[in-house]
């Protein structure tokens, strides 16, 4: 590829990504709600990541250990689904009349997957000492205290707060009361910027 052609297409991608990385920071402060199949998922609120991990939904990043069932994919759609009740009876309910309806489960697991890595690829969790154990035991705590001591918003609210949304601000307050400089990170422009710097190491290379 010619320098010009390698510059222009470097542009081009650049531009994109910049606009994909600034569409993804806005996600972050909407609550969406997405369809898997004929289902809808809400966003992954505090509460709902909590839930699931009590459940050990293979769903998580940090109990991945074993292949999702039938059932986790149930269970993932009954906490996910906006109108969620968490009393046993509504349980029961979704599950007896869903149960027929996942004929293709295993493609419904494998897209539940790719949801979750995508939501939480951005995001830092507080991790524990063992990065392979998943977040620090005490991150909920944490937040709570950080959000209600500063905010002053009550326990319900924080824990009804998307995850993305919470971990943000809890990196704003951070910086703010360690008087720190956000540095950012912008995902899709950082990958294109290294593509590039690649393309332009090797064509040098070449030349020598």
């Amino acid at each position: 590829m010619l320098a010009e052609e390698l510059h222009r297409k470097y542009r081009a991608d650049l531009a994109e990504a910049k606009s994909r990385d600034r569409r993804e920071a806005s996600l972050v402060f909407l609550d969406t709600v997405v369809e898997i199949g004929k289902f809808e998922v809400a966003s992954l609120t505090i509460r709902r990541y909590v839930l699931l991990d009590h459940l050990q939904s293979p769903f998580l990043l940090g109990c991945a250990n074993r292949l999702p069932t039938k059932e986790d994919v149930i269970v993932f759609l009954w906490i996910m689904n906006p109108n969620f009740d968490p009393r046993p009876k509504k349980a029961r309910q979704f599950a007896r009349r869903n149960f027929f309806r996942l004929l293709r489960w295993r493609k419904l697991a494998m897209e539940i997957a790719d949801l979750i890595i995508k939501s939480m690829e951005s995001m830092e969790m507080p991790s524990s000492e063992k990065s392979n154990e998943g977040p620090n035991p005490e991150w909920v705590a944490q937040i709570v205290d950080g959000a209600a001591s500063q905010y002053g918003w009550s326990e319900t609210q924080i824990f009804d707060l998307p995850l993305s949304r919470a971990m943000a601000y809890m990196r704003a307050l951070a910086q703010r009361l360690e008087g720190t400089k956000s540095v950012h990170f912008s995902q899709h422009s950082d990958k294109v910027r290294d593509w590039y710097r690649k393309q332009v190491i090797k064509a040098t290379n070449k030349d020598e």
